[in-house]
């Protein structure tokens, strides 16, 4: 089995990535992996430490609206698809798969173009721009949300298949067996706003900790690397523990009573997994606001309250916090839900469509 794979530019595309590729070798242990991406591009360092080959292709990103950008977009896009049509030629692959960013798509559609078969994954509930174009060639995408099939003009080739998670996800999902209510004396309140932090959440927590002198609950507050030297100079709360990384993630947010998070699609399946009530504060710049749609999934069926960056302050965030821990009935059905909307199978069901996509085409 041959298979290309292309996703890049964050961690949101490559993991994905990577976690369909693992899941293929599982059942296919001789199979010829090759990744495409840019030289640029996070998956440049990611991908090869992983042990996978990669080649480079040059691909821009389009803006929406007119400018010279686009132009030189444009000249670096025809170059990435003559480099694809070469990779294509050469590597003879037996499915081209794409996990979204601008990055996969000269591939995908230099793939398409020839009726080798194509598959997307999108991980967002509002799909990119590259997936909405190439949604009307590929011959099947595979969504994280089944919000997301309203964006696309096609339907007959969508199908939920959820976002890939890490194994240890999936045990704690295993073993929820009882909806519980607060675990800790003190409740146990998480914080993160992904890899890098969020400076809008670290600046609401900083003017929590002021307004607050003392507090009815235990907050574990991840900065961010970035951030960490310079919040904890400042800080020195009894109720906050600074963290500016933490190692084993998935056994703190099973521990944690409420998850205070942003809205990114590999975190929200996540905490879907581990079945915790949460606070989703999605980043305002992100991509077509991707975020906010991420959130407001999950707000829609009661699994999340979701606070905007634009409305964020100490006062409303403690608030917030405070009248989710004291309705044991809100949390318990929070934790219900979530697990509900919970899959960990998403890995799995990706493979199955990528052994119909390639029995179909034959």
């Amino acid at each position: 089995m041959r298979v290309i794979i292309s996703g890049g530019g964050t961690g949101g595309h490559i993991y994905p990535a990577l976690a369909i590729a693992e899941t293929i070798l599982k059942h296919h242990p001789e199979a010829d992996i090759l990744f495409v991406g840019t030289k640029n591009g996070l998956e440049a360092t990611v991908i090869p430490e992983k042990g996978y080959r990669m080649n480079h292709i040059t691909v821009g990103y389009l803006m929406r609206k007119l400018s010279f950008h686009n132009i030189r977009s444009g000249v670096q896009l025809l170059k990435g698809l003559r480099q694809s049509k070469k990779i294509l030629q050469q590597f003879e692959p037996d499915i081209v798969i794409g996990t979204g960013g601008y990055v996969s798509g000269p591939i995908l559609y230099a793939a398409a173009a020839k009726n080798i078969p194509t598959l997307i994954h999108e991980q967002n509930v509002y799909p990119g721009l590259t997936t909405k174009i190439l949604s009307r060639k590929v011959d099947a995408v595979c969504t994280s949300f089944s919000d997301s099939h309203q964006y696309f003009q096609r339907k007959d080739h969508l199908y939920v298949t959820g976002n890939p998670i890490r194994e240890e996800f999936k045990e704690i999902y295993r073993r929820r067996k009882i909806v519980q209510r607060i675990k800790n004396p003190v409740p146990s309140v998480l914080v993160f706003g992904g890899s890098g932090g969020a400076k809008a959440l670290n600046n609401a927590l900083i003017e929590l900790s002021l307004l607050q002198s003392s507090l009815p609950y235990k907050l574990i507050w991840v900065t961010g690397k970035t951030h960490f030297e310079e919040i904890n100079s400042k800080m020195n709360h009894p109720g906050i523990e600074l963290r500016s990384y933490i190692n084993d993630m998935p056994k703190e947010m099973e521990r944690a009573d409420l998850i205070i998070a942003s809205a990114g699609a590999i975190t929200i399946a996540e905490i879907l997994a581990v079945g915790v009530p949460c606070i989703l504060i999605p980043k305002a710049r992100t991509a077509e606001n991707h975020q906010e749609y991420n959130a407001r999934s999950i707000e829609s069926y009661g699994g999340a309250k979701v606070v905007l960056e634009s409305d964020l302050s100490g006062s409303i965030l403690h608030k917030t916090i405070e009248d989710l821990l004291g309705s044991h009935e809100t949390m318990e059905k929070m934790t219900r839900l979530n697990l509900e909307h919970g899959i960990i199978s998403a890995a799995d069901e990706i493979y199955n469509r990528i052994q119909q996509v390639i029995f179909e085409k034959k």
